[in-house]
C-alpha cells in the first residue's frame, strides 16, 4: 500500500508510492512546458477577448483522485486529445463564473455576469471556441520545443463534476493518482481565478522522457540529473535572446514607441499611454492557429539602422483611432468594415508616430535614423509571418508587446515584430557603439605604416594685407519673404507662431514629405513642425 500524508494546510493527499512519484527535476520540466505553452496561449486569448490576459505561475501537484475539496462541484471541463506528436489526453478545468465571463466577452459584452446565471449551449460554444484557439497556440509552442509536429483534436466541453472526468483519466494508469497543473488566470480586473490542467502520471512522464531523449539525458539519471535538467530547460526555453538583450530591446522600445504616444495623443485629442513592452522570441508559425485578420504596417529603416519592422493592431484599435482623428467620438461599431479611408488614416497616424520614434532613436543611438512611410494591409498574422519567413529567410522573430490605452475608450495591445538577427544588431549597436570606430582606427594606423614620398617645400613671401571692413547695417533693411509649404498649403511665420496646441491644421492633401522653407520664393531648406515650451515653430532639418 502506498504511504499517504496531507500536504501543507490543504486536504490534498500526496501518494509517495515510488513508481508514481515525480522527481523534482520532472516537476520542473513539466512546469516549464506548461509555462511556455500556456503562457504563449494567453496572447491569442487576449486578442479574442480584447482584454489583458495573463496565464502564469504553473504549480505541479501529484494528487489523489478523491481529493476532498472540489471534485463534487460542477466545473466546466474541456477534454483535449493529442492526435500527433504526443499520444495523450488531458483536461482543462474552469470555474463556471470564469467561463461565463469569457463567453460574455466573446459575445462583445462587458464580461460582468449576474450571480446565479446558468451556462447555456451558446455560452459553452463560445468558451469551446476560445479554448480551441488557445490550445492551437499551445500546440504550436509545444511543436517548437519537442522538435516534432504536435496536433490535437478540437476540445469537447461539458459541465460535470470533476470526479466523473478524473476517473476516466486515472484509468490510464490503473490507480487514483493524477498530475494537477494549476495556473493563475487573470483577465483585466474581471477575473482572478485558476485554470487547471489535469493529466495522468503516465502521460506526464511521457512528455518529460520525450524531452530527455532529445537532450540525450535518459541514461544515468542519478549521476547527471542536474546537467540533464539544465539541458532540457535550455531546449524547452529555446533562448535565442539573453535576458540582457531582452532588457535592452525593452528599453529601446519603451523610449522610442513610448515617446510616440505624445504625438498620438495630440492627433487623437485623447490621453494615450503606450507602455510596459514585453519582449519574447517567437517562431514564424506562432500565429498559424489564429484566423483573425489584423491591421499590419510594414516600416523599413533606411538610414542608421537598416531593418524591417512590422507593427500590428487589432481592427477595433484602427477604427477607434481613425474615428478620433476625423473628429469623431471614438465609439465605433466593431463589426464595421475597414475601407481605404480608414487604412489611409491609420497609415498617416503611424507615419507621424514613427517620425517621433525615429527622432528618439537618433538621440539614443547618437546617429541619424530615418525610415520609409509605412505600408498598410489587413491580413491574418499567419499570412504576414509566412511572408516575413520567406522574404527574410528566417524562422525566429522577436515580438514586442505594448499595452495601449486611449482615454476611457480602449485598452488593447500593439505588437512590434522584427527578425531576431536585426534585434540583436540593435542591441550590439547600442551597447558597443565604439567597435566600428576602433576597427576603422586600426585600419588607418595600418595605412600610416606606408612611407610617403616627401617633397621639398618652398615658402613664398607672405605680405601683410590690410583688413577690409564692410558696413553690414545696410542689409538690415532688405526685406525677406519667408514661407512654409506643407504639400500645397502655404503658411507664413505669423501663421506658425499663432498655432495653439490641439488646433487642427487643414491641409489640401495628405503628405509624407517634410516642410519646404522658401525665402523670397527660393527653396532654401527643409524642416519639421516643433513645439517648444508651448510655442510652435519650424525646425530646420536640412539646408540646401
Amino acid at each position: 500500500m502506498p504511504e499517504q500524508h496531507t500536504k501543507g494546510d490543504t486536504s490534498t493527499i500526496v501518494l509517495e508510492k515510488e513508481n508514481e512519484h515525480l522527481t523534482p527535476q520532472e516537476c520542473d520540466i513539466l512546469g516549464e512546458i506548461a509555462n511556455i505553452s500556456f503562457g504563449s496561449a494567453s496572447t491569442v486569448l487576449s486578442t479574442i477577448l480584447n482584454r489583458q490576459v495573463s496565464i502564469t505561475a504553473p504549480r505541479i501537484e501529484l494528487v489523489d483522485l478523491y481529493d476532498s475539496r472540489d471534485v463534487e462541484v460542477p466545473h466546466v471541463v474541456l477534454n483535449i486529445h493529442f492526435t500527433k506528436g504526443l499520444d495523450m489526453e488531458n483536461l482543462l478545468v474552469l470555474k463556471q463564473d470564469v467561463a461565463l465571463s469569457i463567453a460574455d466577452l466573446m459575445m462583445m459584452g462587458t464580461g460582468e455576469v449576474e450571480d446565479g446565471k446558468e451556462l447555456g449551449e451558446l455560452e459553452l460554444s463560445a468558451v469551446q471556441e476560445a479554448m480551441n484557439q488557445m490550445m492551437g497556440f499551445a500546440a504550436t509552442s509545444m511543436s517548437e520545443f519537442f522538435q516534432d509536429t504536435v496536433d490535437m483534436s478540437p476540445p469537447t466541453i461539458k459541465v460535470v463534476k470533476l470526479s466523473e472526468e478524473m476517473e476516466k483519466i486515472s484509468e490510464i494508469d490503473g490507480n487514483h493518482t493524477i498530475v494537477k497543473v494549476s495556473f493563475d488566470l487573470k483577465i483585466d480586473n474581471l477575473v482572478n481565478s485558476k485554470l487547471v490542467q489535469i493529466v495522468s502520471v503516465e502521460h506526464a512522464k511521457q512528455m518529460v522522457n520525450k524531452l530527455m531523449q532529445l537532450s540525450g539525458g535518459v541514461e544515468e539519471k542519478d549521476e547527471t540529473a542536474e546537467v540533464v535538467e539544465t539541458e532540457i530547460v535550455e531546449e524547452v526555453e529555446k533562448e535565442h535572446l539573453t535576458q540582457e538583450e531582452k532588457d535592452v530591446l525593452g528599453e529601446i522600445a519603451n523610449i522610442s514607441i513610448g515617446s510616440a504616444s505624445t504625438v498620438l495623443s495630440t492627433l487623437l485629442n485623447q490621453p494615450v499611454t503606450i507602455s510596459t513592452p514585453n519582449v519574447e522570441a517567437i517562431n514564424v508559425r506562432h500565429y498559424d492557429g489564429v484566423p483573425v485578420p489584423f491591421v499590419i504596417l510594414n516600416v523599413d529603416f533606411v538610414e542608421g539602422l537598416k531593418n524591417e519592422n512590422v507593427f500590428v493592431f487589432t481592427k477595433d484599435v484602427a477604427l477607434t483611432m481613425v474615428d478620433l482623428m476625423m473628429m469623431g467620438t471614438g465609439e465605433v461599431d466593431p463589426e464595421k468594415e475597414l475601407t481605404e479611408l480608414e487604412l489611409s488614416g491609420i497609415k498617416e497616424i503611424m507615419n507621424q508616430m514613427m517620425g517621433h520614434a525615429a527622432t528618439a532613436m537618433s538621440e539614443m543611438f547618437q546617429e541619424k535614423m530615418d525610415m520609409t512611410p509605412p505600408n498598410v494591409k489587413f491580413v491574418t498574422l499567419k499570412e504576414e509571418m509566412e511572408y516575413l519567413g520567406e522574404s527574410m529567410e528566417v524562422d525566429e522573430l522577436v515580438q514586442i508587446t505594448f499595452n495601449l490605452e486611449i482615454g476611457d475608450l480602449l485598452q488593447s495591445k500593439m505588437y512590434q515584430i522584427l527578425p531576431i538577427y536585426e534585434a540583436k544588431e540593435m542591441v550590439r549597436r547600442l551597447l558597443y557603439p565604439m567597435v566600428e570606430e576602433e576597427i576603422a582606427t586600426e585600419e588607418i594606423e595600418e595605412e600610416k605604416i606606408v612611407e610617403p614620398v616627401v617633397q621639398p617645400i618652398e615658402f613664398k613671401e607672405v605680405k601683410q594685407m590690410e583688413p577690409v571692413y564692410m558696413d553690414t547695417s545696410i542689409l538690415q533693411n532688405v526685406e525677406m519673404n519667408v514661407k512654409f509649404v506643407f504639400g500645397s498649403t502655404v503658411k507664413t511665420i505669423q501663421d506658425i507662431l499663432s498655432l495653439q496646441e490641439n488646433e487642427a491644421v487643414v491641409l489640401d492633401e495628405d503628405i509624407d514629405e517634410p516642410i519646404r522653407i522658401y525665402v523670397n520664393d527660393v527653396l532654401v531648406a527643409y524642416g519639421e513642425l516643433v513645439n517648444v515650451d508651448g510655442f510652435f515653430g519650424v525646425k530646420v532639418t536640412k539646408s540646401l
